[in-house]
């Protein structure tokens, strides 16, 4: 009895996991009413570049103070927004 209680428990389990394949969410938002969100992006990349080192150098740096200066924007975006 066990045994078939607990196989049709998992078939249940089985049908219910498959059946859902989208989910909508449906929001409204209120005039004059303040929200707040929060999200974080985790983002890591790997790029091999095969040139002489003196060139990997100033790549490096031309990417890290682009990088540096988009962060700069988005925290002066955010500050303005918030």
């Amino acid at each position: 009895m066990i045994k078939n209680l607990t196989f049709i428990l998992l078939i249940l389990i089985s049908i219910t996991s498959c059946a859902q394949e989208s989910v909508i969410f449906k929001t409204k938002f209120k005039p004059s009413k303040k929200y707040k969100t929060q999200v974080k992006t985790t983002s890591h990349t790997e790029i091999e570049f095969i040139a002489d080192q003196e060139i990997i150098d100033r790549i490096k740096n031309v990417l890290r103070n682009l990088m540096t200066e988009q962060w700069k924007v988005l925290a002066n975006l955010i500050k303005t927004i918030l």
